[in-house]
């Protein structure tokens, strides 16, 4: 899976932005992700609202999906929700009711994407994206949740895991593929050599390989991945502190040494890189410090790898 996640935004991505990011990235699918949104001690999604963009809406991103296939593209579909200054993962609440009225809330949501992948006949579906608290205090609901998928739709299904809580997922057995997005730490180094990075690549290779053999050779898809084009970061590449300092070349270097030592690995099966806006042309740049790769050294980097 040569993936790019597809960012949506307040205007319908048009044929000609997904031709786009095929020319610019050689990528085969898209991520597309409808947003839900919770305020941290909150116990409802709220979803398709007023407030929200439009591309994030259920409706806004049917037309996504629509534009992608007639430009080839294999699309997952990955409902995610945004805490206001909360981690996802973290998120837990305090007695039954307000668990019951939370999951219920986010079953509506996440069956109302299932209908629509199974609408538009989208390739697969993630039924989450990096909760742990959630999924370790209430296992019984994610089975009642993978059955009403599972009942809604038909295509491929995975869970995007966060880098640090993929081992304590117990549903895996019940997934197409075991997704992880991919923000494992790299180095205490501000800077470290390629030599360095393939090294720590190698060594989480080995890892990886293990779990997928663990659970039946299950292949590894990275829901997410990516990293930034700013120096410091390889202790914690998800940070998203804006202050750090420009480095184009860090970032074409990690992509490189991840590229040359897992991305024919047995056990892998692709990702989607983090992430890529439709307006090309005022994306990233040489003076941006953030995920994009867009209009960056990277950028070639990444043509060259998936179009191989």
């Amino acid at each position: 899976m040569k993936g790019i996640s597809f960012v949506s935004t307040n205007s319908i991505a048009t044929c000609n932005q997904f031709d786009l990011a095929v020319e610019k990235s050689s990528c085969d699918w898209v991520s597309l992700m409808p947003f839900g949104f919770c305020e941290k001690d909150g116990h409802t999604v709220k979803y398709n609202s007023k407030f929200q963009w439009e591309g994030e809406t259920t409706n806004g991103v049917s037309k996504y999906i629509d534009s992608a296939h007639k430009c080839g593209l294999k699309v997952l579909l990955k409902p995610q929700i945004w805490f206001w200054n909360a981690f996802t993962g973290d998120y837990t609440c305090d007695n039954e009711t307000d668990w019951l009225e939370f999951e219920n809330s986010y079953l509506d949501y996440v069956l109302e994407s299932a209908k629509i992948a199974e609408k538009k006949d989208v390739e697969m579906l993630s039924i989450g994206t990096e909760w742990k608290s959630f999924v370790l205090a209430r296992p019984a609901f994610w089975n009642r949740l993978i059955d009403s998928v599972e009942a809604n739709y038909n295509g491929k299904i995975t869970y995007a895991a966060n880098w640090d809580s993929y081992k304590y997922i117990p549903f895996w057995d019940r997934m197409d593929y075991i997704g992880v997005d991919a923000y494992f730490p790299l180095s205490d180094k501000a800077n470290a050599s390629k030599k360095e990075l393939v090294k720590k690549f190698e060594e989480l290779n080995a890892v990886l390989d293990k779990f997928s053999k663990a659970h039946a050779n299950k292949k590894i898809v990275f829901t997410e991945y990516g990293w930034r084009s700013c120096a410091g970061l390889l202790k914690e590449p998800w940070s998203s502190e804006r202050s750090s300092d420009l480095d184009l070349k860090v970032q074409n270097t990690i992509y490189e040494a991840f590229y040359e030592t897992t991305w024919n690995q047995d056990w892998f099966q692709g990702g989607f890189i983090w992430k890529w806006f439709p307006n090309h042309e005022q994306s990233g740049g040489l003076k941006n410090n953030r995920f994009t790769p867009q209009n960056k050294p990277v950028e070639k980097t990444i043509k060259l790898q998936y179009g191989s």
